[in-house]
């Protein structure tokens, strides 16, 4: 009697007939890692790229520096940097740094501004506030450069000192408020004069001036020669053309870990 031995005989699956398996753990814990890893740096990226051009290209309020002799007076000038949506009006304070050298004799607002408050001096001369509106719409979107006021200072005794700059308030046209920057100008009064001895001593130091202004221009020079040769990443942050090649260059970094698991 034959024995049928073929229902002992185990059955072997074609392999192409089996459906794809999954990847083991790990391998996809990596891959995804790897993906996470790409979209982090694309948005660090894109984020130092906005914040560097927002910080760099900023509305600033600054004051010009001038230099007077004691008992006499001089002009600054308070000026706006740039006015991207326009200026609808300003509410701002200067102070004098150190009132015993020079102190506010009073202030005129510019013809660019119909409706203005009394230049307001305070604290024995140390402070100004401004207040002025543009109602005719003079200062369109787009301005640089917008003098806001002028700002007479008298010279009170020999020194240096700062004259700051305290934004209150700025609004462009709508009444958005702008996010303003202050940038403190300075007012030097009398200035020293040399007393040399001889006419050998002004001899000595003018030759030694040459010498230094000498060295000065060849380091200055070389300096230049070495900031040339740099590469633009020494500059500050990104363009955002670079970040993007390198958020493409990251992307598919990815893309190659993932294949290969």
């Amino acid at each position: 009697m034959t024995t049928d031995t073929t229902k002992l005989r185990p059955t072997v699956d074609d392999p192409r007939d089996q459906p794809p398996r999954d990847p083991p753990f790990p391998e996809r814990l990596r891959a995804t890692l790897a993906v996470a890893l790409a979209c982090t740096l694309v948005l660090g990226l894109a984020l130092a790229t906005v914040g560097a051009a927002t910080a760099q290209g900023g509305p600033t309020v600054r004051v010009t520096d001038a230099s007077v002799d004691p008992g006499e007076t001089t002009t600054v000038r308070v000026v706006l940097t740039s006015a991207p949506d326009g200026l609808a009006g300003y509410e701002l304070v200067l102070a004098v740094g150190d009132g015993e050298t020079a102190t506010v004799a009073g202030a005129n607002y510019t013809g660019a501004f119909g409706l203005t408050t009394d230049p307001a001096v305070s604290d024995g001369g140390r402070t100004v506030r401004l207040e002025a509106a543009d109602v005719e719409g003079n200062v369109e979107a787009g301005a640089t450069d917008v003098t806001l006021a002028t700002v007479e200072l008298q010279g009170e005794s020999a020194g240096r000192t700062p004259i700051e700059v305290r934004p209150v308030q700025i609004d462009a046209d709508g009444g958005t408020r702008m996010n303003v920057s202050g940038e403190a100008g300075a007012v030097v009064v009398g200035e020293p004069t040399a007393t040399p001895t001889d006419e050998s001593t002004v001899t000595a130091a003018s030759d030694a001036a040459t010498t230094d202004d000498a060295t000065s221009a060849a380091a200055t020079s070389e300096g230049e020669g070495a900031v040339a040769g740099t590469s633009t990443s020494g500059q500050g942050s990104l363009p955002l053309a670079g970040a993007g090649v390198a958020a493409l260059a990251v992307a598919l970094l990815a893309a190659m870990l993932v294949r290969r698991r």
